[in-house]
């Protein structure tokens, strides 16, 4: 009798590095314990479209574009958090000082060392600071960054 067993998956298997001119490196492996909930990657481009015309006929249609979001949720007391937001105040001190030159100047990778999968987004940058939430106890913390392309393999 056959089996069907999936892969295993393990979110310590997930290896996350962000770099940018603005601050240098951030990483992120599963096995670092530094906080992260969850990782979210969409794709935000609508790539093929419907259209129809008065008469019936069926109008298809291909839009180019890679562009994406990357949302990681984090704990509001990780580092992960602290350094994400020294991005967006870097991010906004340049711009405040009318260079805005390095905004999407920031690139994911994101790697699952087991099934093999991994996405790198270029042309990144944080959509804003998350909202924080002050309760009884931590709660987590939202980054959510677009990207101008990504590759997802």
């Amino acid at each position: 009798m056959a089996t069907n067993i999936l892969q295993t998956y393990s979110a310590r298997d997930l290896n996350l590095t962000f770099s940018s001119p603005l601050i240098g490196s951030i990483s992120a492996a599963g096995v670092d314990g530094k906080g992260i909930a969850q990782i979210d990657i969409r794709m935000t481009q609508d790539k093929t479209i419907l259209d129809l015309g008065i008469d019936g006929a069926v109008v298809p249609s291909y839009i180019p574009g890679d562009l994406a979001e990357i949302e990681i949720k984090m704990w509001q007391t990780c580092t992960l958090h602290q350094q994400f937001l020294a991005l967006a105040n870097a991010i906004k001190a340049a711009a405040d000082a009318g260079d805005v030159s390095q905004v999407f100047s920031g690139a994911f990778l994101i790697i699952n060392i087991v099934d093999g999968s991994s996405h790198y987004l270029t042309g990144v940058a944080p959509k804003k600071i998350p909202d924080k939430t002050y309760q009884k106890q931590a709660q987590q913390v939202s980054w959510v960054f677009v990207a101008c392309s990504c590759v997802n393999e």
